[in-house]
């Protein structure tokens, strides 16, 4: 479990914490829970006491409040000066291009080449096929009977939607309350 910092993005009360925090203003927060995947100690320099951790850990995570746990824990204080993310959401810097490579790339027009589809931003969400009907409907903006879609599953609330092509058109999220599938965004070309 973690407590969020004040200075954080977080509501409470419809307030952002670090709206509070800056007029001064502390208050109760709930723990999360987060969980700690890997945390090892890459570098560390005894001339000038600073380290470089390398930390796999879940969404939501706040990796200061983490350093400043362990300098607590070991009672001499810590700081994080900077911050690199190595990855996130099934993309890692292994797969990135410096903007040298994408001028480069451009300027020999095979800049297609270093775009990845946009449907694999949504790779980790549950797919969803369409029938011919309802991806025209989809298309226009109409809620679908949720009952209606094959494949929905009770506990997901957003997917990825293929047309009745099998081509990746966008996201919808379930409301199964009302029960109907709205769409999340429409990326249909």
């Amino acid at each position: 479990m973690q407590l969020p910092p004040m200075f954080s993005a977080v509501q409470v009360n419809g307030q952002r914490l670090y709206d509070l925090a800056r007029k001064g203003i502390e208050v109760e927060r709930e723990k999360r829970q987060i969980t700690i995947n890997s945390l090892s100690l890459a570098q560390y320099d005894e001339n000038s006491r600073s380290g470089l951790l390398n930390i796999n850990c879940s969404k939501g995570t706040y990796v200061r409040t983490i350093i400043h746990d362990i300098g607590q824990n070991l009672g001499c204080g810590a700081v994080m000066t900077s911050l690199v993310r190595t990855s996130s959401c099934g993309f890692s810097l292994d797969c990135c291009h410096t903007f040298a490579e994408v001028e480069n790339a451009r300027d020999n027009g095979c800049l297609e080449q270093l775009i990845i589809p946009v449907e694999s931003v949504f790779s980790s969400l549950p797919k969803l096929k369409l029938s011919q009907v309802q991806t025209k409907m989809y298309r226009n903006g109409v809620k679908l009977d949720l009952s209606r879609v094959y494949n929905i599953l009770s506990d997901c609330d957003t997917y990825a939607v293929y047309g009745f092509d099998g081509k990746f058109i966008g996201t919808a999220v379930a409301d199964h309350q009302k029960n109907e599938l709205r769409i999340g965004k429409n990326l249909a070309l």
